[in-house]
């Protein structure tokens, strides 16, 4: 039911969602600051880092993770100041 009324917010919105699902998916996250897309993270048992987002201090759509069982913190969010 959450996904459904993610994926729903989302498509009402202008912004380009980014569904990351993998470490590897977050690669594309390293030296970026600014984001101005929406970022989702379902990262199952595969994501167990947010290291490759330390530099990441505001996007511009939503953020969420959800479903994620073996991220083991949020530390390599720890820079981020807004997300809308």
């Amino acid at each position: 039911m959450l996904q459904i009324l993610l994926l729903f917010l989302c498509m009402q919105l202008s912004t380009q969602t980014i569904l990351i699902e993998s470490q590897d998916d977050l690669s594309r996250f390293i030296n970026q600051s600014n984001i101005s897309d929406n970022i989702f993270i379902k990262g199952g048992n595969i994501i167990k880092s947010l290291n490759s987002m330390e530099k990441l201090q505001y996007i511009g759509g939503y953020f969420a993770i959800w479903q994620s069982l073996s991220l083991q913190s949020l530390y390599g969010i720890r820079h981020l100041r807004f997300a809308d």
